[in-house]
């Protein structure tokens, strides 16, 4: 018998081999099903974290209210628990929801009665007569605008139409008749729902009260109720016009608010991230709503990723960019502030990045710019004096000491350490001395004539301290004259305090119009603060060397030097390093760290490089970045800065300067009071005025500016910025308004800015031409020792109060050309709220505060009144008695 055929693939069993194969099928899916729905998905743990925190927290606020609701019930039905339904009283604020409820049971039995039945009755009989009068009107007009029709039909096809007029007009008195049916019935329902008022509206009236005293709790019923059934879903913004990656411009997408859930909802400051309201949310994001701005625009990170993988803030933490190949890991600490400069480019104020515009005003007054372009400062005046002069001015045994270790002789001086030897130091000076222009001393030599305390005395009264120290007071914005001497000559100083741009048209120091013999007393007190190094026969020989000459130029063009200061034969050259409009967006890859031990992120090479410029040089390389005298905290601030310069204009839209005209004011004023120092006397916008320090008196000190845009009138501020001594506002003030010889551009961008700090127009102010006799008159009494006594305080002319100097006020003469009159009504009833700290009282701070016989007590009028009596002063007679 022959063998059986066994075919092996038939026969042979397969059954595990296929439930293995189910088996892992079914372990790759369900890991798939959990991967894609859990693990890739943490955005929906948070949210359900979230919902359960929020859900808690309104169940305690309903918790909260309802115990409090129960308080105040239970007092209120206390205090009148031994009284009748009937004997309480009908005002729902002194009830119980206890006795609401027995008022409005009352009520409803009150209505439940024949005459309540019958008005019903009465008003169903009425209401469908009026609907039958309504209708007969309607069908009765529907006819005559029919005929009309036919009228006008026959009419055009010269028809005899006389019947069908006739006819229209007698309808048209039908029709009045019919309307005054209609009336007759809308005024029968009308008095029919009146008497039934009688007995709804106290009905109402205790339901409507019932609803007030539960709508608190109903609100946050919903609020529960919503949050009950609420599930997750992706929270996503797009943002066309704000992303870009180098020169690629793109939408942004973020997808934050997915786990940050709570961040534009009010009162979850008390949570922790990423459930917690964003700090300073009722400005910051209303200036900078999300659904506008995105979040990755502010605080980088990867905004379209959902999923945490590892743990936050870690690597491989996708959504918060903290990624091997992420370009925009999310900023954190300070620099998060580094990306208001993005749209905020121009402005020197912000009020919640402090630090970012701390490294901004750094990079200005240090003379980064000297030597980097940054978009925006192309037009940024140099930070350091001119040097075309220097062999009128400096001291040849001076210089060299000074370049090597310029902090040496001033502790505060804004000047670099040069990274050069005493022989380069030697080249650099002996360019300069060489190739200085002469100085014709407009003023002649110092006559020697000067009284050294008269000039210690001047030399506090008049404002030097504003910008200079001395004996550690005094202003550091220039150099401190403790050795002045060391450094210049009695003949420069004597000409230099008198005119300074005769020495240099850019000199931003200005005149305090000093006369010949206040400055010889002043160079006499100079003259007492350091004393000239002997002469050095050897060293003005290498200063006078052609050789060191040439040599020095290629030095000072080498290192720089031209960016901070006018020097000769440099006027062409461009700036010496790179731009760093765009040092925010460099790659670590393209930072050469040499051979430190850094950690390799780009926060720690530019902060290193600016504390120690030549820490990254190697055999290969070198610096020629000078040392600037920085403490670690202005470092920090200076990399705030220069993080977010990342080369990018944001679109007009979002940049305040340019679709805000008032924005552009005040930036541009800003830079210029920078520029100026003028807060080394003035307070402007809560900073500055620490002149007042050098004085025992504070009122001997330049006033606050505060306000000063709604105070002033735009015409008289520019006259007096051009001319400061055509008027002393305060002659008890020995402190002098310098002369700064303003451009009319200059003057008016001064003007302009205060005007738009106060949000008012610079715009010429018109005075009324009538004023009434009365207001007048009860302003003079209002003034007068009898009331509010103005002039026991203030100047009036050439009368002076009968007071001490340091209480005095303001030449009241003065406020018709000076002061706005809009101004003088707020100001009188509470000077506070517009320069805080100011001596003079709110004399009418409130309604019913003001004399009851003068003009009725209304405050507003008597405020208004001595507007229109000071307008007038210079026309009427001051009130007698109080001044001298």
């Amino acid at each position: 018998m022959a063998e059986e055929h066994k075919d092996p693939i038939e026969k042979r069993s397969l059954s595990k081999y296929l439930f293995l194969l189910g088996s892992v099928f079914f372990a790759v899916a369900f890991y798939a099903m959990i991967d894609e729905g859990i693990v890739r998905r943490s955005w929906k743990g948070f949210q359900r974290e979230f919902n359960k925190i929020e859900l808690k927290k309104a169940e305690g606020e309903y918790e909260a209210l309802q115990a409090e609701l129960k308080k105040q019930d239970l007092a209120r039905e206390k205090q009148l628990a031994n009284k009748s339904v009937d004997a309480l009283p009908d005002d729902p604020e002194k009830l119980s929801v206890k006795q609401l409820k027995l008022k409005l049971e009352r009520a409803k039995i009150a209505r439940e009665n024949k005459e309540y039945a019958a008005l019903k009755k009465e008003l169903t009989e009425k209401e469908i007569i009026l609907q039958d009068a309504l209708q007969d009107k309607g069908f009765t007009k529907a006819d005559q605008d029919e005929l009309y029709y036919l009228w006008k039909h026959d009419q055009h096809q010269k028809l005899d139409y006389k019947p069908k007029e006739k006819k229209y007009w007698e309808l048209e008195k039908l029709i009045e008749e019919k309307s005054k049916q209609v009336a007759e019935a809308e005024q029968g329902v009308a008095a029919v729902k009146k008497k039934l008022a009688a007995y709804d509206d106290v009905v109402t009236k205790w339901e409507k009260a019932i609803e007030k005293y539960y709508a608190p709790l109903d609100v946050v019923q919903r609020k529960i109720d919503a949050i009950r059934g609420r599930g997750t879903e992706i929270k996503q913004v797009v943002v066309d016009d704000l992303g870009i990656v180098d020169v690629v411009q793109w939408g942004k997408v973020d997808r934050c608010m997915s786990c940050h859930t709570g961040v534009d909802k009010k009162g979850l400051e008390d949570l922790e991230a990423p459930f917690a309201t964003h700090p300073h949310r009722d400005k910051l994001l209303k200036a900078h709503p999300v659904e506008q701005f995105g979040c990755t625009t502010c605080h980088w990170g990867q905004g379209r990723a959902t999923q945490i993988k590892g743990e936050p803030f870690e690597d491989n933490d996708f959504v918060h960019g903290f990624e091997h190949h992420w370009q925009q890991p999310l900023l954190r600490g300070d620099f998060v502030q580094s990306t208001c400069t993005k749209c905020h480019a121009k402005e020197l104020n912000l009020e919640f990045a402090p630090v970012a515009i701390k490294g901004k005003r750094l990079f200005m007054e240090k003379g980064c710019i000297g030597c980097h372009s940054v978009q925006g400062f192309e037009d940024y005046p140099k930070a350091g004096p001119s040097l075309e002069k220097v062999a009128d001015k400096l001291n040849p045994e001076w210089i060299v000491p000074w370049i090597l270790n310029p902090r040496e002789y001033d502790p505060h001086t804004y000047m670099p350490q040069a990274p050069v030897n005493e022989a380069q130091a030697k080249q650099i000076a002996s360019y300069l001395w060489q190739s200085s222009e002469k100085y014709d001393r407009p003023y002649g030599s110092y006559p020697g004539n000067g009284n050294a305390e008269t000039g210690k005395q001047l030399f506090t009264s008049v404002g030097c301290y504003g910008c200079h120290s001395m004996e550690d007071k005094g202003a550091t914005h220039a150099p401190t004259l403790d050795r002045i001497m060391e450094k210049t000559n009695a003949d420069w100083v004597y000409n230099w305090i008198q005119d300074p741009k005769s020495f240099h048209a850019g000199a931003r120091m200005p005149s305090l119009r000093l006369s010949k013999q206040e400055a010889a007393d002043v160079t006499a007190y100079l003259l007492t603060k350091g004393k000239s190094a002997a002469a050095n026969e050897s060293l003005r020989a290498e200063l006078n060397d052609p050789k060191n000459k040439e040599a020095g130029y290629l030095l000072i063009t080498q290192y720089g030097c031209y960016g901070c200061h006018n020097i000769q034969g440099t006027n062409k050259l461009s700036k010496l390093s790179v731009d760093l409009s765009g040092i925010g967006k460099k790659t670590t890859d393209k930072l050469d760290f040499g051979d430190t031990d850094i950690p390799n992120t780009w926060q720690d090479w530019v902060f290193n490089k600016i504390k120690s410029p030549a820490i990254y040089t190697h055999t290969r390389g070198s610096s020629m970045m000078p040392k600037f005298p920085l403490v670690d905290d202005e470092i920090h601030a200076l990399v705030v800065y220069l993080k977010g310069l990342r080369g990018y204009t944001p679109p007009t839209k979002y940049v305040p300067s340019e679709f805000s005209e008032r924005q552009r004011k005040i930036d541009k004023g800003r830079r210029l009071v920078r520029r100026l120092n003028c807060i080394g006397c003035h307070a402007i916008e809560g900073e500055g005025g620490d002149i007042a320090k050098i004085f025992e008196d504070p009122s001997a000190a330049p006033p606050n500016l505060a306000g000063q845009g709604a105070k002033v009138q735009p015409d008289w501020l520019f006259t007096f910025l051009k001319d400061p001594s055509s008027v002393r506002i305060r002659p008890w003030i020995d402190v002098r308004m310098p002369t700064f010889e303003f451009s009319d551009e200059d003057a008016q961008t001064l003007v302009e800015y205060f005007a738009a700090l106060d949000n008012k127009e610079s715009i010429f102010v018109t005075l009324p031409k009538k004023y009434d006799p009365e207001s007048i008159e009860a302003g003079r009494l209002l003034a007068s020792g009898q009331y509010f006594s103005c002039f026991s305080c203030h100047i009036q002319g050439s009368k002076t109060p009968s007071g001490p100097r340091s209480m005095w006020g303001p030449d009241l003469t003065m406020i018709p050309k000076r002061i706005r009159p809009d101004f003088i009504p707020p100001w009188v009833q509470n000077p506070q709220q517009f320069t805080p700290g100011v001596r003079m009282p709110a004399f009418l701070p409130e309604k019913g505060m003001g004399p009851p016989n003068v003009l009725g007590g209304d405050i507003d009028k008597q405020a208004e009144a001595i507007r229109d009596y000071m307008l007038n002063l210079h026309k009427t007679s001051a009130p007698q008695g109080n001044t001298q």
